[in-house]
This record gives C-alpha cells, structure tokens and sequence, in this order.
C-alpha cells in the first residue's frame, strides 16, 4: 500500500488519540487521588465509554468467554459441581443443559433488567441452585459475562443488587463482594505485602472488673493491641458505635452475661472462650450521608482468642498473596476461606494496619472493626464435655439473639 494510504492515517489517529486518554487518565487519577472508591469508577467509566458498539446478540446473555458461548458456560458450570461434589451426574449435566438453554431462548420481555434477568434463574421450569447463581455472580464480577438487559449499568453487580433480585443477600453472595472488593483494591495498590500474620490481628476489648464499692455504674473496658507482645492491655474504652450496639442489642445479658475480668488479666489467653467481632460498614446513602450499619460475627475458641485469630489472620494474609496474583478476579481462592477472614483482608489491603486499629466513631473514611472477649472457661467439677457444651450454648445464643446468620446482621453461616 501506498504511503500516506488509509491504513497508515487509521495508525495515526489511533496513536493521537491513545495519547489524549492516557492524559484524561491520569488526571482523572490525579482528581481521585484521595477517593479510592471514585478513583476506580472512574477507570471503569473510562473503560466502558471506550468499548466500541455493536449489535446485541439474539440470547439473552452476551458471554465474553469465547465463540462457543452456550457450550462454554455449560463447561464452566459442570466444573463449578465437579468441585463441590466430586462429579458430575447424567441427570445434574442435563439440568446444566437444561438451565443454560432456558437463559439463552427466554423471550427479552421477561429480562428488561437485572431483577428480572436473575429472577429467571428461579422459574419454576429449572430451579438452578444456589452454585450456579454464585458462579453466574462470579462470572458478572470478572466482567466476563453481562446481562443482555437495558439496564444502564450492564457490567456491574452489587449486593443491593442481589438483594432485590434474590429477596436476600446469602453469605456466599456476601464472601464472594467482599474477595471482588479485596482484589480490586489489590489491581490498583501491589504493596499490600503483609509484613506479619500479628499485622492483621483486630484490636481486642474486655470488661474489667470493678471494686464492690465502685459507685460509678458505668462500665470500665479494657483494650489491648494485639500487634506487638510486649504492648500490655490498658484502661481504654471501644469506640462508641461498638458501645451503641452492645448496648442497644442486649449484648450482655444474652445467654451468658457478658464477663468481668480482674485488672491485669489476660482474657485472649484463655485456652477456651467465646468471642464477638463487630464491625461497623461505612453506606453512603443517595444523598451523600454516611449511614453505617454494624455486623457482627460469634465464635468460640479452644487454644485461646489470640490464637485461634492468628488462624484468622494466617489465612487473611494467604488470601491477600493469591488474590494480587490474579489478573482476572476468580473464587477459586475462597475455597475453605470464612468471610470474615476476606473482611480482615481488604481492610488491610486497602488501608495497612491503620485500617485494623483506627476504630473511633470519627473515623468514616473506612470500615472499622473491634474484637470483644465475651466469656472465658475453665474445666469444671463436670469436665471437659460440660465446658465445650456450655460455649457451644452461649455461642448459638449469639448467632440466635443477633441474627448473625442474617446477612444484613451478621457474618456468620456456611455455603
């Protein structure tokens, strides 16, 4: 071709206008610098606004996951129950046909948005279970699939999202946000390095006990920073909204009274114990006001709450390692992960440390979390079986009194 041909003016245009957005780019970066959140809409938005149009497609969903659409995700599909049940039946690899061929014929009037695109993975001629949704779910995060809906936001998925669509937020619905969460930030930030598993242990509250003649009816905490052994716990209370919510849930008369330990003493030594994590998400509502809700996980320990959280934060720190290898986001990394210990690991990754220890009520640029040793035990006249059995009770207590298996509560439950 000659030069000075089509092709070579086509090259021309595309290097000058390549050099125009890599300068809109950055300072779109530049403005955000401080917001991380805006920060990475506004690279989305500058990544979506850029994808050429074209003509939608005649199914239902538009996968970006290669030619072979339909056969792809059946694929992807029967893998996901390979994985959960070891293999893969005639009858569950014809539902997987089934369902993957409903979505694809479903007449567009039925799918005019997200709501009533997931909706029909509850119609009543196919019933796909839970796995599918959460791997379709998977698929919407990692941006390799879309809903072919009017929605205006077509690529994206939100828990208020799932919420309206499903009636509830399930707590695979709620790991699987928080992992997308974490590895976003990780794409935008690669020195979350965690320096030691002792770096990811949560501030750690207790009652102390007062002197009988103490007329001072309010209560007196004590804090410890889990950080570094030689800190010592010190007379210091929780952050008021941890206070609010004890207070306003009954949190000390449920099931057991909450215990009172002599000064000095070191409840998360304790070899068994129950214990109680809240923390409080930071929601902006439309009108730009910060309305935070509390959440709350119970668990038991049987080797002491700082070790049985130096667990927590030994997994927190291997999901923070496998997800900043991930190029393309993926659950595979939550296989046998809890949701809390993904929570302790985008806090970290988004803010180091800080994000773990900065709990006070002025704090609102982050999620905040605080770590409450509720009750320790020791082997009585009736043994071991007796112990184990009592925290059991007072934990179910917990999860039972506070909805913790309510996703818009707590945090706790099971896939």
């Amino acid at each position: 071709m000659a030069a000075g041909g089509p092709a070579e003016a086509i090259d021309a245009s595309l290097r000058e206008a390549e050099e125009k957005v890599k300068a809109l780019y950055n300072q779109l970066l530049q403005e955000t610098n401080e917001d991380v959140d805006k920060r990475r809409a506004n690279c989305w938005d500058i990544y979506d606004r850029l994808k050429p149009s074209h003509s939608r497609p005649e199914y239902r969903i538009n996968f970006r996951t290669g030619k072979n659409n339909l056969k792809t995700l059946k694929k992807q599909l029967k893998n996901e129950f390979l994985e959960k049940t070891g293999k893969v039946s005639k009858s569950a690899e014809q539902k997987i046909d089934k369902i993957v061929d409903f979505i694809n014929t479903e007449p567009k009037r039925t799918m005019d948005g997200l709501k009533s695109a997931m909706e029909v993975l509850d119609h009543k001629k196919i019933r796909a279970p839970d796995y599918m949704k959460l791997k379709l779910i998977e698929l919407i995060l990692d941006r390799k699939i879309r809903w072919d809906t009017d929605d205006v936001v077509e690529d994206s998925i939100s828990e208020e999202d799932i919420t309206e669509c499903c009636g509830t937020l399930t707590y695979g619905h709620r790991k699987l946000f928080e992992a997308h969460k974490l590895w976003q930030q990780l794409l935008l930030d690669e020195s979350n390095d965690v320096s030691t598993t002792r770096s990811l242990l949560p501030m750690m509250h207790w009652l102390n006990e007062r002197d009988d003649d103490d007329d001072d009816d309010d209560d007196e905490w004590v804090e410890w920073n889990p950080k570094l052994l030689k800190d010592e716990p010190t007379i210091n209370n929780p952050p008021e909204w941890a206070l609010k919510y004890i207070r306003e849930e009954g949190v000390q008369e449920m099931g057991v009274k909450m215990q009172q330990f002599k000064l000095g003493a070191k409840p998360y030594e304790n070899k068994n114990a129950v214990y109680l994590l809240l923390c409080r998400f930071n929601q902006v509502n439309e009108n730009g006001v910060n309305e935070p809700t509390v959440r709350a996980y119970a668990g038991k320990a049987q080797n002491g709450v700082e070790n049985r959280w130096k667990k927590h934060a030994f997994a927190s720190k291997g999901i923070i390692q496998r997800f900043s290898e991930l190029k393309r986001f993926s659950a595979t990394p939550l296989q046998s992960i809890l949701l809390v210990e993904v929570l302790i690991a985008r806090l970290y990754a988004e803010g180091g440390r800080d994000y773990l220890t900065e709990t006070g009520d002025n704090i609102t640029s982050h999620d905040n979390i605080a770590l409450f040793v509720y009750h320790t035990y020791g082997e009585n006249a009736e043994g071991t079986k007796t112990m184990t059995q009592n925290m059991e009770r007072l934990e179910r207590a917990l999860i039972r009194g506070l909805k913790l298996k309510d996703m818009k509560c707590g945090m706790n439950g099971r896939e």
